[in-house]
């Protein structure tokens, strides 16, 4: 790929690693997608590098090689982030990445990965916080009166729902399912945050939003998440981002009308469906194959509001 280049920059690196995410399809549900949504992170990692270079150094970042991006480089640019920018564990993790990519496929010389020891602790991912709705505020969910709402606030209640029923798919998931993923009494599709195929049950109440939208879908899809308008990658991808950003003031507007402490979520739904599963003696080892999730984690989490009440 960049063999030829004899010494090539840690942003050249950067660059190429952007294009082979970018120029990998991925099979999502039998339709070909491109990898450009896992490429932003990428880019957001070298645009903040370019501004910490200059901010700190007055340097941009495309001239710097891998041997000057050592302990002292990686303290600082941390030390930056905490400052400026936040996500120290995601920009780290990531240029990590590129270190590893640099001395494995592109072949350059001398990459140190030990280097990140000094950062060990900022590697870290941030502690997961469990959300789980309390399933009596599911069941009020599930009733409440629907014509408090417009259609589009409707859709997005029948959503968090669906999600609930699915085991907590994820909205983008929601978005790609067509008629060929229901198997009988199953969806099989494809994860789209780790590209790996599920097999979950699909219940009444999950087939019976499906049915509910009957007539007002797009193509071969289950659910009105598109419309004829989002003909392109990109504009599925946007529309996507808005009914997850606009379905938040949807939840806010359950929330008052049925007086819940919190706010609904879409990872509280999932972790409704995680708990209400262990409490019907489901192991951890099946609940991770329908929700996507290590089985440590749900031992570890989720085991909590079983124990001490649902928060």
């Amino acid at each position: 790929m960049m063999k030829n280049l004899k010494a090539p920059t840690v942003s050249q690196v950067i660059d190429a690693f952007i294009r082979q995410h970018e120029n990998h399809e991925i099979d999502k549900n039998g339709a070909k997608r491109s990898g450009a949504e896992s490429a932003k992170p990428y880019r957001r990692l070298h645009n903040s590098l370019d501004k910490f270079t200059k901010t700190k150094y007055k340097r941009p970042f495309d001239t710097y090689s891998f041997s000057e991006v050592g302990e002292k480089f990686l303290l600082t640019y941390a030390a930056f982030l905490k400052q400026q920018e936040g996500g120290v564990s995601t920009h780290l993790r990531k240029l990590r990445s590129v270190f590893y990519f640099a001395a494995d496929r592109v072949g350059v010389p001398g990459i140190n990965t030990s280097v990140f020891d000094c950062v060990r602790d900022e590697l870290k991912q941030p502690e997961f916080a469990a959300k789980v709705i309390p399933s009596e505020v599911m069941r009020q969910i599930e009733n409440i009166d629907c014509s408090q709402f417009d259609k589009k606030e409707q859709l997005h209640i029948d959503l968090l729902l669906f999600c609930y029923y699915t085991g907590g798919m994820s909205c983008i998931d929601m978005a790609y399912l067509t008629h060929n993923c229901v198997k009988g009494d199953t969806l099989c599709y494809t994860r789209e945050k780790v590209p790996k195929n599920a097999v979950i049950p699909f219940i009444p109440r999950a087939k019976a939003i499906v049915e509910k939208y009957k007539g007002t879908t797009v193509g071969n899809y289950l659910l009105p998440i598109f419309t004829h308008k989002h003909n392109t990658e990109a504009k599925q991808t946007g529309r996507v981002k808005r009914i997850y950003e606009r379905a938040s003031d949807t939840f806010r507007k359950v929330q008052e009308l049925i007086g819940c402490d919190g706010q609904p979520t879409w990872a509280g739904a999932r972790g409704t469906f995680i708990v209400e599963m262990l409490k019907a003696d489901y192991t951890e080892m099946a609940l991770a194959e329908i929700v996507g999730l290590h089985p440590a984690r749900i031992c570890g989490y989720y085991s909590i509001p079983i124990m001490h009440g649902e928060m």
